[in-house]
């Protein structure tokens, strides 16, 4: 488990997730991939993985305190403190947003790693940039526009770190239907009307699909509103999703595969005055016979769970 260090459970929630994310973990428990260049938010989060991992976690800096027979409870105070550093609207210990915490840890840690990649790049090499964040987390939209007289469409590519659905209860109550939805085939006309560069028209449609689907893919499902007046409410109700997520359909080819295995799931309880963040994450690997136990982590508190109980949480971010 993790100590809350004071409302901290929406930095506590996310950190037990991407400890479940094996790509993550191998890339921080490989030494090869340290440098000297590496910055202060990515070294933080080194040490938070390597001692977490380590043989004997309660060797490290006193961070560690024994809880239970099972389990080992963590001080995260290093780690969160570098993140502060980086974006000063968490620190104060007031609740936060559990997905604006995850795009700030992303963002900064894509911001080093770019300036890591520039300092050891060869001159002779003239490829983009591409830190350890793009290539894990990392994904393609594109967006294309098609002229309904003459034909002629032109696309747009966005790239994203994760993929923010809407969730439109009336026509859909599922993760599918969400990216349904999400991707749906719109009709441009009207005040939205779209000039063809090859015939002049202005009746089109839009299509957004996903064009590289990245090897760690996060949803996140926006459940906080805001109306026309400037408030804030919660969307409250069961979203279902699966084990397994097939995102062929909402793929521009399928070269790309995309077959994805549930790996952790942050749930947000209560409202938007008050609540509380919780980890589901898959624990353990192939090799120590845990792969398919899942946990319920809130905070230090720790215990085995079913994968029928992670799949009925109100979820708010999905991790596969």
């Amino acid at each position: 488990g993790l100590v809350n260090l004071g409302n901290t459970c929406f930095f506590n929630s996310v950190m037990q997730n991407l400890l479940a994310v094996r790509y993550l973990k191998d890339y921080f428990l490989n030494p090869v991939a340290a440098g000297a260049s590496e910055g202060p938010l990515t070294s933080a989060l080194r040490r938070f993985f390597l001692e977490i991992n380590g043989d004997n976690l309660e060797a490290f800096s006193g961070n560690a305190k024994k809880r239970h027979r099972d389990y080992t409870t963590y001080n995260p105070k290093g780690l969160f403190g570098a993140l502060c550093s980086k974006s000063s609207r968490f620190s104060g210990y007031h609740q936060q947003d559990s997905h604006e915490l995850l795009r700030c840890l992303l963002d900064g840690l894509q911001v080093e790693g770019k300036h890591k990649e520039s300092e050891e790049k060869n001159s002779a090499n003239g490829k983009e940039d591409h830190t350890f964040v793009d290539h894990l987390f990392g994904g393609q939209f594109a967006s294309t526009v098609t002229c309904c007289e003459c034909g002629h469409s032109s696309s747009v590519l966005e790239p994203f770190l994760d993929v923010s659905l809407p969730i439109p209860f009336i026509t859909a109550k599922s993760l599918e239907g969400c990216l349904q939805a999400f991707t749906k085939l719109e009709v441009l006309s009207g005040e939205n009307a779209w000039g063809c560069d090859n015939c002049t028209r202005r009746k089109a449609t839009k299509r957004l699909v996903i064009r590289k689907a990245p090897p760690v893919l996060t949803v996140h499902l926006k459940r906080f509103a805001q109306d026309m007046r400037g408030r804030l409410s919660k969307l409250t109700g069961h979203v279902a999703f699966d084990e397994l997520l097939n995102l062929s359909p909402f793929l521009s080819t399928s070269r790309d595969g995309g077959l994805y295995r549930l790996v952790g799931v942050v749930e947000h309880s209560g409202t938007m005055k008050g609540g509380h963040y919780v980890a589901f994450v898959r624990g353990g690997s192939a090799g120590d016979g845990k792969e398919n136990f899942w946990y319920y982590i809130s905070d230090s508190d720790v215990r085995r769970t079913t994968l029928d109980q992670v799949l009925r949480s109100e979820a708010y971010l999905l991790f596969y």
